[in-house]
């Protein structure tokens, strides 16, 4: 919820109804070893920045395709994303900062 009394006066949410990531320039991987999901982490970078997917804080990325010639793996959320103010994003395997 949005506080009433930040200097920020956000006019509206921004919805995203797709949310890809791209990891390119792996080596030494087959398909079956690539991981089949991420987790997107909101960080705010000012006061008052939010961010909801489907009522959390985060998403998970699903594994959709993997490109062993070209050496990337994308990733692809269809969850309800909402944010407002600035924000940065995080990805994670399991505990470890991917980008």
């Amino acid at each position: 919820m949005v506080n009433p009394h930040s200097p920020y006066k956000p006019l509206s949410w921004l919805d995203l109804r797709v949310f890809y990531v791209n990891i390119s320039e792996f080596e030494n991987y087959d398909s079956t070893s690539i991981l089949k999901y991420l987790t997107l982490n909101h960080v705010p970078l000012i006061p008052y920045a939010f961010l909801e997917a489907n009522g959390h804080t985060w998403t998970l990325l699903r594994r959709d395709r993997v490109d062993k010639r070209i050496q990337e793996a994308i990733f692809v959320s269809t969850d309800n994303i909402r944010l407002i103010g600035s924000v940065k994003f995080e990805v994670f395997n399991k505990d470890r900062l991917i980008l």
